[in-house]
């Protein structure tokens, strides 16, 4: 029997589950077989490959929703490859959407200084950190970063655009720590039900009325019902919500409430 061809065990890896797609759970479906598949292909791989088998593996444990699986494989990923890149970008962006934030900035900052005129990386880094409000993070990246004085107008936005979320935190009196807390309950919601690279449109509506929030997508990528999805989407949304709201001593419907779901979810 032939040993897997690492970079293209990988490549299926990437297209079956790094892509943008609505998440295949059912362990009998055609999905689940094929990921089977390959799971045991990159675990084939560890001895003779070990940063391709920690990565593929990585891709499909955060597929599948395993967290310290996950992060585990990208973080050995990471280790066995010197911290190259990729494998750090892999580890950076788990650890962001499971809400470990300092490790994820400390990642996402060395990324940075070690591929300083890389454009894309330095694109995603600073969006990243500008939706959550790193804003000392932010500049650290812009002063070591070759990119800078080449940044086009999306990214500027971004940054402008995080500059004026911490402003209007500040005048309201709005913690960053329940700022992320919210904004990342958003995330997981999200990144449950759909693969890490995926881009769609996602808002969410606060019911005054009722003092309800409901997420909604507005271009799907999934064959099933989708009003069945987003409303599980929604419950756990708010389930989520809850408990940030507790933790923090907020109440519903009151003004830190109001202005932070405008600026954490819309």
């Amino acid at each position: 029997m032939l040993a897997p061809i690492p970079a293209t065990k990988l490549n299926e890896v990437i297209e079956c589950f790094g892509v943008p797609c609505y998440k295949d759970l059912n362990a009998f479906s055609k999905i689940g077989k094929k990921k089977a598949e390959l799971k045991r292909a990159m675990q084939a791989l560890l001895s003779s490959d070990p940063v391709t088998g920690h990565t593929g593996l990585g891709i499909i444990y955060i597929y599948e929703n395993q967290k310290i699986l996950s992060l585990n494989e990208f973080r050995l990923a990471c280790e066995k490859s010197n911290f190259g890149a990729n494998q750090a970008m892999h580890y950076g962006n788990a650890l962001f959407i499971y809400g470990h934030f300092d490790e994820a900035v400390e990642v996402y900052l060395k990324i940075i200084y070690q591929n300083r005129n890389d454009q894309d990386k330095f694109q995603r880094i600073v969006k990243r950190l500008s939706e959550f409000c790193f804003e000392d993070e932010v500049k650290h990246v812009l002063e070591m970063s070759y990119v800078t004085r080449i940044m086009n107008e999306e990214t500027k936005n971004d940054i402008k655009q995080g500059v004026a979320i911490r402003m209007h935190l500040e005048k309201f009196n709005i913690s960053l720590d329940f700022y992320r807390s919210v904004r990342q309950s958003v995330d997981k919601v999200f990144f449950y039900y759909f693969s890490l690279p995926t881009q769609v449109d996602c808002t969410t509506h606060f019911d005054l009325d009722n003092l309800t929030y409901t997420l909604e997508l507005n271009d799907t990528l999934f064959e099933e019902d989708p009003l069945l999805i987003i409303s599980k989407m929604n419950d756990e949304l708010q389930e989520l919500l809850i408990d940030v709201y507790e933790q923090h001593d907020i109440d519903f419907g009151s003004e830190q409430d109001r202005i932070t779901v405008y600026f954490n979810l819309v």
